[in-house]
């Protein structure tokens, strides 16, 4: 009898760990697909996709503001290779104004023959990011975190949002680098883009000529906390 009920609860975790699974695939695809609807009137436009994309994410009714004038902007180009990056600063209205920064990544096409993608013939991107010094979120304490950009109304969309009013520090937090990669066939990272701040590092090579601007020196979060508390 025991043994018996053993596999039963295994099976019970199962199912539930099964359903989380869809469901938050299921989250997602509605979120892709609420974006394709609008595609036309927000695929030439930054800020009317940030606005929607927050809208498909939230779906509470969250206010949202979001500043026109990017914090950083670069279209990469390298023969069929390409990536336009924009860095925005945006404040949520969950309990009260939130201050995040959005990276974006818009025309993105990676022509490595390697290049990792999913079911739905999306890649994986992700950012390795460098602040300036230890950083506490929640239990947390580090300098160097990994995050993975989602997919907005195709795979030429990424974003990625940094919720700074939740990261705690000694001083004004900065960051070091940040470091954009793609994963292939065999699960290894591969370069595409790293932006860095100029005060503590040299430039770090990446897929991209060196001649393109990629100093965010001035990203800091006094920068971005625009709302005095």
């Amino acid at each position: 009898m025991t043994k018996n009920w053993f596999f039963i609860i295994l099976y019970i975790i199962f199912i539930g760990m099964a359903t989380f699974m869809v469901s938050l695939y299921t989250e997602a695809q509605k979120r892709v697909e609420f974006l394709q609807s609008l595609q036309s009137e927000v695929e030439d436009n930054n800020v009317k996709l940030l606005a929607a994309t927050l809208v498909a994410n939230r779906g509470d009714g969250t206010n949202a503001i979001i500043f026109k004038e990017p914090l950083y902007e670069q279209h990469f180009i390298d023969g069929e290779d390409e990536v336009g990056l924009y860095i925005y600063k945006v404040a949520e209205n969950l309990r009260s104004y939130e201050h995040s920064l959005a990276i974006l990544i818009r025309d993105l096409n990676i022509t490595d023959t390697s290049l990792l993608k999913d079911e739905d013939d999306y890649s994986t991107i992700r950012a390795t990011i460098k602040f300036n010094q230890e950083i506490t979120i929640g239990q947390t304490n580090k300098q160097t975190f990994e995050e993975t950009f989602i997919t907005l109304y195709d795979d030429t969309s990424k974003l990625l949002l940094i919720n700074f009013d939740r990261l705690k520090a000694e001083s004004t937090i900065s960051f070091e680098s940040i470091h954009i990669a793609y994963d292939d066939i065999n699960y290894f990272s591969r370069e595409l883009v790293t932006l860095y701040n100029s005060d503590l590092v040299n430039q770090i090579p990446d897929k991209f000529s060196n001649t393109y601007q990629r100093d965010i020196k001035f990203i800091t979060s006094d920068e971005i906390k625009f709302f005095i508390r």
